[in-house]
């Protein structure tokens, strides 16, 4: 019988080891990186999000077997969309007591709700996951505030509510895995999937 227990709970282990958690995201280019890291400065109780870890979320997937991630590849290679402009504008918070998140926001995009259709159709053919419910909100999370007072975080909201960086062209979006960490999440790409390099509409 307890011989039966340690299989069982080898199992479960090797179970557990082999599930990976995944998310598909549009990374940002240095320049638009640093102005996003200065903003970062000028409220303390904040855990920030570091610099390689900022990123603009298409959809997040969570926890999937190993097995099931080629199809997920394969899924997101169909994806044929034009490359295209983005800016990113003005900050915002998500009040989720007891923490708020802080996040920057991008300039209305078409072609980045295009963008976002298309990698959730082909996850949901390719890969049978469920488109999710709810409106999409394209942010970039840069970081979490558990202590931080609601009146500064609202100043330091309205200080930057109409800041905007330059335009920067989207070429690809990616598949990350992440590995959470005592430190923060450790995200690591998968697969780079390029857009159509089409200038003219650029």
């Amino acid at each position: 019988m307890n011989g039966c227990g340690v299989c069982n709970g080898m199992t479960q282990a090797l179970e557990k080891e082999i599930m990976q958690r995944l998310f598909v995201a549009i990374t940002l280019p240095d320049t638009v990186r640093q102005l996003l890291l200065e903003r970062q400065t000028e409220l303390s109780d904040i855990r920030w999000t570091s610099p390689d870890n900022l990123h603009l979320t298409l959809r997040f997937i969570g926890e999937v077997p190993l097995a099931k991630v080629s199809v997920i590849k394969a899924g997101l290679r169909t994806v044929s969309e034009n490359a295209f402009s983005l800016q990113v504008k003005g900050l915002g918070y998500f009040d989720k007591r007891p923490q708020a998140i802080v996040w920057a926001g991008v300039v209305e995009s078409a072609l980045l709700l295009a963008l976002k259709k298309q990698v959730d159709d082909a996850l949901a053919l390719h890969a049978e996951l469920k488109v999710p419910d709810g409106r999409f909100s394209p942010h970039i999370t840069l970081g979490r505030a558990k202590r931080a007072g609601r009146s500064a975080l609202k100043n330091f909201i309205a200080k930057y509510d109409d800041a905007t960086t330059a335009a920067f062209t989207v070429k690809s979006f990616t598949l990350f895995n992440s590995v959470l960490a005592p430190g923060g999440a450790v995200h690591t790409a998968e697969e780079r999937y390029p857009l159509v390099n089409d200038i003219g509409k650029i």
